[in-house]
């Protein structure tokens, strides 16, 4: 593995130690033992909800470009895929849903065409209510630099995938002998993005509710504290958080998202260590339900046939 995943991980590391000493390890051991045992069911439904929802836009997708898949078999594929992003950041990611689709006969150029849009979309539901966030938090001038970091970046990612100059050059220079693997990748998202709006829409809608619930989640149980937090306000703290996962300093945005949640949560009032409290929680539910995950499959899938997947 290369020096950057290792220094992320030890980024992520000193962020979440710094946290757990900044407010008092033994005054986190004290939140947990007085929750109520139902609330720690609560746990689980973000990151499980995530695999779900996210498994059903694929394959709406997929069906968008008449690539048939059972939603089960998908489910597999997608938990897979997320519990390797979380631990091998650096060199698969969620992507890793590109080669494991490949096995169900799916080409990779119409895995990575849904991908691609999916991405696209939930990046521009999480700037959506990360820009209120922002105005919420900072104030005008902050949302008006923010909202036009967000358009710079939505436009540059829309003229790598339309503008056929870019396209070239990454071929060329990034993906090189690979750039087979992904034939037909540009007219497959512009068959989606021109005759396939409703899916579009549908993808939107599963993102959003999907930010919505587990926002949903986290005001239940800061009300099992007695805080109440409005939920639009929850969902622009999510949002944020999650944009920071994209920024590569961290392993899977861990620590950064945590620290972001934090600090906002703080300007509201609420007590560091009840948000870290909860985050650590959410945060070893994923770890522990991926790492499982990884030792079930990893005779059928692990990195090595990943990469011989690419590579036939």
């Amino acid at each position: 593995m290369k020096l950057s995943f290792w220094l992320r991980v030890i980024l992520s590391i000193v962020l979440i130690t710094f946290l757990i000493f900044k407010i008092d390890f033994h005054q986190i051991i004290i939140l947990l033992q007085g929750m109520n045992p139902t609330i720690y069911v609560y746990f689980l439904i973000p990151f499980l909800l995530a695999i779900f929802l996210n498994s059903i836009k694929i394959q709406f997708l997929l069906i968008a470009l008449k690539a048939k898949i059972n939603l089960s078999g998908l489910l597999k594929l997608k938990l897979t895929s997320r519990s390797f992003s979380l631990f091998f950041p650096g060199q698969l990611g969620e992507l890793s849903l590109v080669p494991l689709l490949k096995m169900k006969e799916i080409p990779m150029g119409k895995s990575l065409a849904t991908v691609t849009i999916d991405k696209m979309i939930s990046l521009l539901v999480l700037m959506t209510f990360a820009s209120y966030g922002f105005f919420i938090f900072f104030g005008k001038a902050t949302l008006w630099r923010v909202m036009f970091l967000f358009i710079g970046i939505l436009l540059l990612l829309i003229l790598l995938i339309a503008y056929s100059p870019f396209r070239r050059l990454i071929k060329k220079y990034i993906l090189r002998k690979y750039s087979t693997l992904f034939r037909g990748f540009h007219s497959y998202v512009l068959l989606i993005v021109q005759k396939r709006k409703r899916v579009i829409f549908l993808n939107l809608f599963i993102t959003t509710l999907w930010l919505a619930i587990t926002s949903l989640v986290i005001q239940i149980i800061l009300q099992h504290f007695l805080i109440d937090v409005n939920l639009l306000i929850i969902m622009s703290i999510q949002a944020v958080g999650a944009l920071s996962a994209v920024i590569p300093i961290s392993i899977s945005g861990v620590g950064v998202r945590e620290s972001i949640a934090v600090f906002l949560f703080s300007k509201l009032g609420v007590d560091p260590s009840i948000i870290v409290t909860m985050l650590l929680m959410f945060l070893c539910v994923s770890y522990l339900i991926s790492a499982m995950t990884i030792i079930v499959v990893s005779k059928e899938y692990n990195l090595v046939t990943l990469k011989k997947i690419i590579e036939k």
